[in-house]
């Protein structure tokens, strides 16, 4: 029963935030190539929900197959192992775990332990398996995770990806606002505002997970 509310709960949630995720509506005839088609299941619903325990090995499983390397998936267990998993959400479909995208804590050098600098996290990679890529479920991850930091209150997410991408999901140039990176000043480097007034300018300094997984 409490298996059953939860999954109930997801598709609730899913239907409110991102509709489009759960395919066609009854009685309806999927176009071509649609939904169904694409990820080989009968509905071809998608539902969002937080990491439980139990997940690990299938969003770690995830991050092998829509990734070249096994960096991301280490990546992910080490922030885990350490503590340093903010926020872990998943896309749920046909009984498995098709998508994963993860929040970590960061740091302004600047600002190592007072005030300034609170609230900062850092987007981990975007994993959709690859059987359901091309959907929305990446973006759909990445919009549920601001929405959950958001509502944490913190004041900033910044990543290192796509500027295109991100920069349809809110994301602007980090470099911008006055931030520097360890990693990349260059137009990769984006930042979503969450509440202004943002910190005081500085460097960001990621988990150090991602320097020993090697992403």
């Amino acid at each position: 029963r409490i298996a059953a509310w939860r999954k109930e709960r997801s598709l609730e949630l899913t239907r409110q935030r991102r509709p489009d995720l759960l395919g066609p509506a009854p009685g309806s005839t999927p176009a071509p190539g649609g939904s169904g088609a694409a990820a080989g299941g009968r509905l071809g619903i998608v539902t969002l929900r937080p990491e439980r325990r139990g997940d690990a090995e299938a969003v770690e499983a995830v991050h092998r197959e829509a990734f070249p390397t096994p960096a991301e998936a280490r990546l992910v267990a080490l922030l885990r192992e350490r503590g340093d998993a903010a926020v872990s959400l998943l896309a749920e479909a046909a009984g498995r775990v098709v998508g994963h995208v993860v929040l970590s804590p960061v740091t302004l050098a600047e600002y190592p332990t007072g005030s300034e600098g609170r609230g900062l996290l850092a987007l981990g990679p975007v994993a959709v398996t690859p059987a359901w890529q091309g959907r929305g479920i990446g973006s759909a991850l990445v919009r549920e995770a601001v929405r959950e930091a958001r509502d944490a209150r913190a004041s900033a997410i910044f990543v290192l990806g796509d500027p295109e991408f991100y920069g349809r999901l809110g994301f602007e140039s980090a470099a911008a606002r006055g931030y520097t990176s360890d990693y990349t000043d260059g137009p990769a480097f984006r930042v979503a505002p969450l509440r202004d007034p943002l910190p005081a300018a500085g460097r960001v300094r990621w988990s150090p997970a991602f320097a020993d997984a090697g992403v």
